[in-house]
Formats: C-alpha cells, sequence, structure tokens
C-alpha cells in the first residue's frame, strides 16, 4: 500500500493502522488515561523471515516519548505465513491532550523491511483522568504525560519526629 511517509526501497509490507479501545471500538482520538490498542496490518515476508514491530510515539516537535519493540518487551520474533494484525496495547496511555506522531517499523535480523516515518499521527482527547471532575490543562508548560502520583499530608511535628527517629536522635 502506498504511504508518502514510507522511504523508497522499501517493500509495503505495513498496510494498515488503526487505533482501537479495550472494547475493539475504532477511535478517532483516544482519550487521557485509557489503554490505546494500535493494530497495524502486516503482510507476511516474501522469504518468510521473522519479524519484529517498532512502534515510536513522538511529539509534533520531533521528541521521541515512547517506543513500543516487540522483541523486547515479547521477547520473540513472529514468522508470518498469512496477512496478519499486530496488535500493541499501551495501557493507562496518559499522555497529554492534543495531536502525537507515530512511527512504525517492521524488522527482520535487524534490519528495516518496511517503516512509515512520516505522516502518521493521532490525537488524545481530555478527560477526567484523577476522577477529580477537571480536565488537564492543556498547555506545554505541563509537559507530554500525566503521572500516576499519590499524596499524603503530615504535621510538621510528626516529621521531625520521625526523622528523628530514624535518626536514632530524640525528639
Amino acid at each position: 500500500t502506498f504511504h508518502g511517509g514510507r522511504p523508497s526501497g522499501y517493500q509495503p509490507l505495513l498496510t494498515r493502522l488503526q487505533l482501537r479501545d479495550n472494547a475493539g471500538k475504532l477511535l478517532e482520538a483516544a482519550r487521557c488515561g485509557d489503554d490505546i490498542l494500535f493494530e497495524v496490518s502486516v503482510l507476511p515476508h516474501p522469504d518468510r523471515y521473522p519479524v519484529t514491530l517498532h512502534l515510536t510515539v513522538g511529539s509534533l516537535r520531533g521528541d521521541t516519548l515512547f517506543a513500543c519493540n516487540m522483541a523486547r518487551q515479547l521477547g520473540e520474533h513472529l514468522t508470518l505465513e498469512e496477512p496478519s494484525v499486530i496488535t500493541c496495547a499501551v495501557r493507562n496511555c496518559r499522555l497529554m491532550p492534543g495531536r502525537y506522531t507515530l512511527r512504525l517499523a517492521l524488522k527482520s535480523s535487524g534490519h528495516v523491511q518496511d517503516a512509515i516515518v512520516d505522516g502518521l499521527t493521532f490525537d488524545v482527547q481530555p478527560s477526567d483522568t484523577y476522577g477529580t471532575g477537571r480536565l488537564p490543562p492543556s498547555t506545554p508548560a505541563y509537559g507530554h504525560f500525566l503521572p500516576e502520583a499519590e499524596w499524603s499530608t503530615s504535621s510538621v511535628e510528626a516529621s521531625r519526629t520521625k526523622c528523628g527517629e530514624k535518626l536514632g536522635a530524640t525528639p
């Protein structure tokens, strides 16, 4: 399948990309904090070489935000005998709302067999990720991710006592 982001010389083995939710519903945009299933349709290598898929998510400025590497995360390569769909499920994807780039590479024995390096994007919509009734800010000052964080408080006196106990001092 022709794609303008495919460098010349590669066999068109990557034929389609779809984003889905856990229920299998096709997504026009992902929601912040939800699971995202990246489904990549792949044709078998003509010589039936074992292959691995690399998926890289980046910012519109070109920064790599994260990468998923099938061989490293699954621990094996796949030998495809027929057209197949490879799914990479990114759990609890906490990308900030906005548009992101996606690069795909199908490799065999360390050599790229097919790649889409430009022109794939997807959107992340805001959602009440923390369950507070508030949407995340849509400003670059907050970075690219909404971390999963836990907060707690204690009194200053209690903290001094705990520190003193840990150091062997008397409060």
